[in-house]
């Protein structure tokens, strides 16, 4: 078969025309369909990382709100003077709610500070762990405010007896309008 002039200078226009289409127009632009590809996956990451961000923000704002209403019932008495007798018969009855008779009560010396005073208290008492556990639970159920400072638990008088001495502070205030805090 022979190729004439015209079918080879045709032939050769078609072979720059699409050389020319892959070099000038076809490569340039898949290099920046490229790129662009690459800053879409770039994009939906950062925007996968902010909707789950939005999600975890409903979930802390549900988590925030239900805190607020457990701390609205946790809040704890201060009263406006000194009431020792109220926290010794409170913790009494912690006491004997959890048939304990037998305790050592030692009141510490008051510590004033700018708004309020703590007075210290001691207790120490032998009971088996389910009776001490539900004197603590009732002195942190309480509705007067009562701190323990230090918990010290060791071997009581008898085998499955413990010995508890709780160091606590209990506060009161002189407030002029109310006496929550």
């Amino acid at each position: 078969m022979r190729i004439e002039k015209d079918q080879l200078k045709t032939l050769i226009a078609i072979i720059v025309m699409v050389s020319l289409y892959v070099g000038v127009g076809w490569l340039p632009q898949r290099a920046k369909a490229k790129v662009l590809d690459a800053e879409i996956a770039k994009s939906e990451e950062r925007l996968d990382f902010y909707r789950g961000t939005k999600e975890d923000l409903s979930k802390k704002e549900f988590e925030v709100s239900e805190l607020r209403q457990q701390s609205k019932g946790a809040q704890r008495y201060v009263p406006t003077r000194d009431e020792l007798s109220e926290v010794l018969k409170g913790l009494t009855q912690a006491l004997r709610a959890n048939e304990l008779k037998e305790q050592e009560f030692v009141t510490r010396s008051v510590k004033e500070y700018v708004e309020y005073s703590a007075l210290g208290l001691r207790m120490e008492f032998d009971a088996a762990f389910p009776e001490a556990y539900g004197v603590l639970k009732d002195i942190e159920g309480g509705s007067r405010l009562i701190r323990i400072d230090r918990l010290k638990i060791g071997q009581g008088d008898g085998d499955e007896k413990l010995r508890l001495e709780l160091d606590m502070s209990t506060f009161f205030a002189e407030l002029t309008s109310g006496n929550e805090l």
